[in-house]
């Protein structure tokens, strides 16, 4: 992304992303969400408008208001991606947990062009102060993404990191998922 690149984000998005994406020179675009999430046909104008480089969205609880995007507005979504080549940023902070239904699985999860990010986060699962989290994505994007990150923090928190490696490893958050 480029200082002037246009970015769509689900309306009512998550200050931080939003704040983000200012600080990074983006030309926000917002998205409305109804009861079935992220509006894609308003998407799908925009894209008729702009050059979109990326949507950034919460697909499975959209923040702040919970909803989820369904079904068909997922397939659609990766449909437009495709078509007019946006990154799909989906920013999943709490698919460990479910409200009145199952989870959907992460657009990641049928993305088969290489055009979605997915984060996540320990952060709800464990604790606030837990601030460790994923991204999952195409290898030479993590790769360029991982060299940004060593000028803001050179090694992580190593003590943290093997905490939490030690947690999956022996099964004490699957367990602690369960209860929670």
């Amino acid at each position: 992304m480029k200082p002037g690149d246009y970015v769509a984000l689900d309306s009512m998005s998550w200050s931080g992303s939003t704040l983000n994406l200012e600080q990074a020179g983006a030309r926000l675009l917002s998205v409305p969400v109804d009861e079935h999430g992220l509006q894609v046909e308003v998407l799908a104008e925009l894209c008729q408008q702009y050059p979109i480089r990326m949507l950034y969205l919460t697909s499975h609880h959209h923040y702040p208001t919970t909803v989820a995007l369904k079904a068909e507005r997922r397939m659609k979504l990766m449909s437009l991606s495709r078509q007019y080549g946006f990154l799909i940023f989906e920013d999943d902070y709490d698919f460990d947990f479910h409200y009145e239904q199952k989870p959907l699985f992460p657009l990641a999860s049928v993305d088969t062009s290489g055009m979605v990010m997915y984060c996540g986060s320990f952060t709800k699962t464990i604790a606030p102060a837990f601030r460790v989290g994923y991204l999952v994505g195409p290898e030479d994007a993590i790769r360029h993404l991982s060299r940004l990150r060593r000028i803001i923090d050179r090694q992580g928190d190593m003590m943290l990191e093997n905490a939490l490696a030690q947690l999956l490893e022996e099964g004490l958050i699957q367990r602690h998922l369960r209860k929670a």
